[in-house]
């Protein structure tokens, strides 16, 4: 396996684990953020548990992230940069889920 399918393969076992531990990304109800941005997908997953907010940049370049404020809320749980990339922007094809549990919930 070279670098680039173990780095995909990773990707996709941070994912799996990820869908385990949150229920709220099975779960959760719905709701696409950002409809017409072209260079953005965004969307949000909520349950009783929390809130999932998943920001995808699928183009090369860096941008404004337009969701940056709200992210500060919240726990950054993925990214695909392994630096964590720099607030307020998006690198080319960057990928982030961040985490905002319910009020006294941890999870």
């Amino acid at each position: 396996m070279d670098g680039q399918e173990a780095s995909v393969f990773s990707c996709y076992r941070a994912l799996i684990r990820l869908r385990r531990e949150y229920a709220v990304l099975t779960e959760g109800e719905y709701e696409l953020l950002l409809p017409e941005d072209e260079e953005v997908f965004a969307y949000a997953r909520t349950s009783p548990d929390g809130r999932m907010l998943v920001i995808c940049h699928f183009y090369g370049g860096t941008i404004g992230d337009p969701l940056a404020a709200e992210q500060l809320r919240g726990v950054r749980v993925l990214d695909n940069y392994a630096d964590g990339g720099q607030p307020g922007t998006l690198r080319p094809y960057e990928a982030r889920m961040v985490w905002f549990p319910a009020e006294g919930e941890g999870k």
